[in-house]
């Protein structure tokens, strides 16, 4: 691994670390306590550059990745990129403006949002979205990317937060570049962050051992 000098991760809140003491709320800049930092540390890497988002979709995270593939923002011969794909059940419409509009369920379980975005969410839920729909969403988009960076000569790792979706992979996709890290699992067990909602400190790091463990087998 001693090749690479630049961890470029891409993710959700769980990539960012949000709830960790270093990185309270969306304001704050990504948290150092997290499995990226741990991670770059076990693979002997300096530099980490975290782009994760919180409650973003993995919609929004492969746009994310292709605009800074876009503006040549890789080296293949110093980065290696390593995604932690988000949960499958969330969308997102990218509006004209150029902002992003999200949807969660968890908006919803917790009223976080104002009664006429609250709306369309539940609208969304209710009558548009299926799993089947969720299921190639997601897959044909972590592919495409996969595929993309792959035709780049661009190193990178596939890891997901989602576990029930995952039972349901179609068959033209290659299960073996996908890996699963319940993080939700490693929370309850190891301890969760200040929030009481993302990982701890301690979660991250068995987080970042899974990791490694896929990535130098």
């Amino acid at each position: 691994m001693s090749n690479f000098n630049r961890l470029v991760v891409f993710g959700c809140s769980n990539t960012r670390g949000e709830g960790l003491s270093d990185c309270r709320d969306r304001n704050s800049p990504a948290s150092i306590l997290g499995w990226p930092n741990e991670l770059a540390t076990m693979m002997g890497i300096s530099t980490v550059i975290n782009l994760g988002m919180g409650g973003a979709s993995n919609k929004h995270i492969s746009n994310s990745l292709l605009d800074k593939a876009g503006a040549d923002f890789f080296n293949p011969d110093t980065d290696v990129v390593v995604f932690l794909w988000s949960y499958f059940c969330r969308h997102c419409v990218f509006q004209d403006d150029g902002l992003v509009e999200r949807y969660l369920p968890s908006d919803l379980r917790y009223n976080r949002v104002e009664p006429n975005k609250h709306k369309k969410i539940k609208r969304w839920y209710r009558d548009y979205n299926t799993s089947v729909d969720q299921q190639l969403s997601n897959y044909t988009r972590i592919s495409h990317t996969q595929h993309y960076l792959n035709s780049k000569g661009i190193t990178n790792y596939n890891f997901t937060c989602e576990t029930y979706e995952y039972t349901n992979i179609p068959t033209w996709f290659d299960s073996n570049t996908l890996k699963i890290v319940d993080v939700d699992t490693l929370g309850r067990q190891y301890g969760k962050a200040d929030d009481n909602d993302h990982p701890g400190v301690i979660a991250n790091m068995h987080t970042a051992k899974i990791m490694y463990k896929h990535i130098t087998k």
